[in-house]
């Protein structure tokens, strides 16, 4: 029997960056935030990718630029697992 369907994963990392709205502390966390929103609420909408992807585990984070000695930046940084499955051997 020919096997023709394996399941697969890949890990893909996703950084953004963001301009600070304003230079009031806290902002550019925010600022983040709301782009991570972004990111994930677009794979979420559509997590097949067109029928080629099962699903996608999201893993997220945001930071403050001025930690990251980038001020009035913000970072948003999403890990995804992204399982799918392959035909092959056809």
């Amino acid at each position: 029997t020919v096997l023709t369907r394996y399941d697969r994963n890949m890990s893909v990392q996703v950084e953004a960056w963001c301009a600070a709205t304003s230079s009031a502390p806290g902002t550019a966390l925010l600022d983040a935030l709301d782009l991570q929103d972004d990111i994930m609420r677009a794979l979420e909408s559509d997590r097949t990718l067109s029928n080629n992807v099962r699903d996608i585990e999201i893993e997220a984070s945001a930071y403050d630029g001025q930690e990251l000695d980038r001020p009035s930046l913000g970072l948003a940084v999403l890990t995804l697992t992204v399982l799918y499955t392959e035909t092959a051997g056809d």
